[in-house]
């Protein structure tokens, strides 16, 4: 309890956390932002010049701010100019009311209001930092303890929202655009309670956004966004910024009007399905932060939401949880169908001809990531056709003509192969991905393939993006005699035995030979007949055949 006699005032305190690793909090009414660095943390305070209750959670801002868990209280440091009533622990949040009678002040006047401001930054939602003042909110609920929502509802380790519908001002903290459309709560004829509507003549007319001021920050580490939501209209999409271990901040688009993902410098957009039920809509942030852009997830930066939709929750965990798992208000009841709505986990209809990796997973299972493909991944191996898998063409254009493209059992590998084979090499091929207009957008930079030449000629074709953003395109073929370079292309001759053999091309270093470019990405695939097809897989590295995975072998069968 304290009172701010001059017109600066600040306060550290030292906590130890479960690393044993001694942390600084700095209250401090000189700083507007908030800003985190390894040891110390700045949270802005704004204080009357009246007695004031001061209240902090320190487990909960320890953790918002390092990211670590707060053990015990070291020391205590309080600077002018300030008088000092009482400083003191306790186990939870109370009001004034609950107070012990010694805890209080004994004045005629009314008792000294409860601080719950803490930090003056009102846009900094749950779990990014500490909440921020808001005008004409000086009641703290009993419990609540530095509560970075209005949410009523308790805080839950590992959940933190930062829009609820449930809430008395659920879009404090969010900034509306409104063009020729709505953003108001509503009461939902299948949930029964209220949703945020976010609705407009198209998308980009009317968005909701977190945090409201475009220079501002969420700070969110929490790996996992989840969304509740309802499509509304024939399209919709939302961003995702987030910033990478190197502070370089990513945007991923979410949208149901693409097809295809396409990943740019510094945006992604990544197809989206969704039906007009209620759905979760759940991703993994650091896992599609490496996927996309190959850096590390460290926090999401801002959200924005775009029409037309009905919002429920937005919410961020630790980890993936499963319908059940879930605290019941962050479920909902749907009385008619009397089922929980479903977690869209897929993230995208056509994601499934996106090989291992570079893009988004088709099917997510709680916790697995992001897998493209049926076989268990393996660090730094990405395979986009596997011979012995259940479909193994499924992510293929075949285009056959005079010839024929099957599965069959070679007798010298003594297991199922691709057969591509055809009258001339031209005539018969397959192609991935199958849409012209699609890209893969596998970044690793080294292409693999168990192949064996079944006739006189035989090649394949690469299409890749260098950082000019320019589609550059390599031939290579045995019945080329010598490199011959064109514009934008490279024929390169290849000489292969009618044995099984392991093709493995350095995408990086011939770009840079061939092209004087450096390769970003892989876009196209395209091999002719004759040949057998074991596997084709990217790697971050050329791997000799001793250290690869054994299910990236074969076994020769020798056979008289």
């Amino acid at each position: 309890m304290m009172k701010k006699t001059g017109e600066e005032f600040g306060c550290k305190i030292t906590v130890t956390d479960d690393k044993i690793i001694r942390r600084q909090i700095i209250l401090t009414t000189f700083t507007r932002k908030m800003k985190a660095k390894i040891y110390s943390g700045f949270v802005p305070i704004r204080l009357s010049s009246s007695f004031e209750h001061v209240n902090i959670n320190l487990a909960k801002v320890t953790h918002v701010l390092f990211g670590t868990r707060y053990v015990e209280t070291v020391k205590i440091k309080i600077h002018a100019n300030c008088r000092i009533r009482s400083v003191y622990f306790s186990d939870r949040l109370y009001t004034h009311k609950e107070l012990p009678n010694d805890y209080k002040v004994e004045e005629n006047s009314t008792a000294p209001r409860v601080n719950t401001v803490v930090a003056d930054v009102s846009m900094v939602p749950e779990g990014s930092r500490v909440q921020g003042y808001t005008k004409g909110q000086s009641k703290q609920r009993i419990g609540s303890a530095l509560q970075t929502t209005a949410a009523g509802h308790d805080y839950v380790h590992g959940f933190h929202t930062i829009l609820y519908s449930m809430e008395g001002s659920p879009l404090k903290f969010w900034k509306q655009e409104v063009k020729h459309g709505n953003v108001e709560c509503i009461t939902d004829e299948e949930l029964k309670t209220l949703a945020i509507e976010v609705q407009g003549k198209d998308i980009q007319t009317t968005s909701i956004s977190c945090p409201s001021d475009p220079e501002d920050s969420l700070g969110i580490r929490l790996p996992f966004f989840n969304l509740l939501i309802k499509k509304t209209g024939e399209d919709w999409c939302f961003e995702i910024t987030v910033t990478d271990d190197k502070n370089v901040r990513w945007q991923i688009i979410q949208t149901t009007f693409r097809k295809d993902t396409k990943a740019m410098a510094h945006v992604a957009c990544v197809p989206l399905r969704l039906s007009t039920s209620w759905e979760r809509i759940s991703i993994d942030l650091a896992k599609v932060t490496h996927a996309l852009f190959g850096t590390k997830y460290m926090e999401t930066s801002k959200i924005k939401i775009y029409a037309n939709c009905r919002i429920r929750r937005v919410f961020f965990t630790d980890r993936l949880y499963s319908d059940q798992e879930l605290p019941g208000d962050f479920k909902v009841n749907i009385i008619e169908r009397k089922t929980a709505p479903s977690t869209n986990t897929r993230m995208a209809e056509k994601s499934s001809l996106v090989p291992a990796e570079s893009r988004l997973e088709s099917k997510q299972r709680p916790g697995a990531g992001l897998q493209t493909t049926t076989e268990k991944s393996n660090q730094g191996f990405h395979t986009i056709l596997n011979s012995v898998e259940k479909a193994p063409l499924k992510l293929w254009k075949e285009e056959v003509e005079n010839g024929d493209v099957k599965c069959i059992k070679d007798e010298i590998i003594t297991s199922s192969a691709i057969e591509v084979q055809g009258s001339d090499m031209q005539s018969t091929s397959i192609t991935c991905p199958p849409d012209p207009e699609e890209s893969l957008g596998i970044r690793l930079p080294c292409l693999n393939l168990l192949v064996k030449k079944t006739g006189e000629d035989w090649g394949f074709e690469l299409t890749l993006i260098d950082d000019k953003n320019v589609h550059q395109r390599i031939y290579l073929g045995s019945h080329s005699r010598e490199g011959t370079p064109v514009p934008l292309s490279f024929r390169w001759p290849l000489k292969l035995s009618n044995y099984w053999q392991y093709f493995c091309l350095d995408l990086a270093d011939v770009t840079n030979r061939v092209f004087k470019t450096n390769y970003v990405e892989m876009a196209k695939i395209k091999i002719y007949a004759n040949c057998r097809i074991r596997r084709v897989y990217f790697t971050d590295r050329l791997y000799s055949y001793h250290e690869l995975p054994s299910d990236y072998k074969v076994k020769i069968s020798i056979q008289g």
